[in-house]
């Protein structure tokens, strides 16, 4: 898999994503370092696991392209190796993060507030869930890696919208408003449902898993 970032004044620098060490074109050499972004996590929040290794850094705002896909880096490690990063493309249209009557109607452990790959994996473990989850399909059809952010995810992307917007206008693509939704599930009184996350004024609030809320994907590198 070969993964790109766009540094801030416009060089592409190439990094292999199966490889410890590597070498990168010399026209790479006189490029000036990044200055790193690093944004505190909330108290409680696990450790990113890193999925690759790479020499090269990462900033917030980053512009990715991973298997043609690309996302704006949201978050970095603190050595600037590893992070995530939210697509610039949003769904077309709003979707349910659930359709069928009977999975819209029961908890299925996709219970992280920080992990949305921990939830993603747990929709997948549903033999028909590519006809029943249309939000969690959208974030597939992506391509390997790419999932639902858990609401932690969500907020993170929040704290950091200013700088995103400035990477997304830059690209002529929409801005972080709308809800969207979160990968993690909420049983509230009598109704199962989701968190979303309005990127307009940071409200997490719980929504029934049938009604239908925008999404974006999450990447970690």
């Amino acid at each position: 898999m070969r993964l790109f970032i766009q540094n801030s004044i416009g060089a592409i620098i190439p990094a292999n994503r199966d490889l410890v060490g590597v070498s990168l074109p010399n026209k790479v050499k006189a490029v000036k370092p990044f200055v790193f972004i690093i944004y505190a996590t909330n108290q409680g929040c696990p450790p990113m696991q890193s999925q690759q290794s790479t020499s090269h850094t990462y900033k917030v705002g980053d512009i990715l392209t991973i298997n043609g896909v690309k996302g704006i880096v949201f978050e970095v490690s603190e050595d600037g190796r590893h992070g995530k990063a939210v697509s610039v493309k949003r769904s077309p249209m709003q979707l349910q993060w659930a359709s069928d009557a009977y999975e819209a109607e029961r908890l299925i452990g996709a219970n992280s507030e920080y992990d949305g790959a921990y939830n993603m994996a747990k929709v997948k473990q549903i033999a028909a869930w590519r006809s029943s989850y249309p939000a969690f399909v959208w974030c597939a059809e992506l391509g390997e890696g790419w999932y639902i952010p858990a609401k932690g995810e969500l907020l993170a992307i929040y704290r950091n919208r200013a700088i995103i917007d400035k990477s997304l206008s830059s690209i002529n693509e929409d801005p972080l408003y709308y809800w969207l939704w979160s990968s993690t599930e909420h049983f509230e009184r009598v109704y199962y449902c989701a968190k979303v996350v309005r990127m307009y004024d940071c409200h997490t609030p719980e929504y029934v898993k049938k009604g239908s809320a925008y999404v974006r994907a999450v990447f970690a590198f």
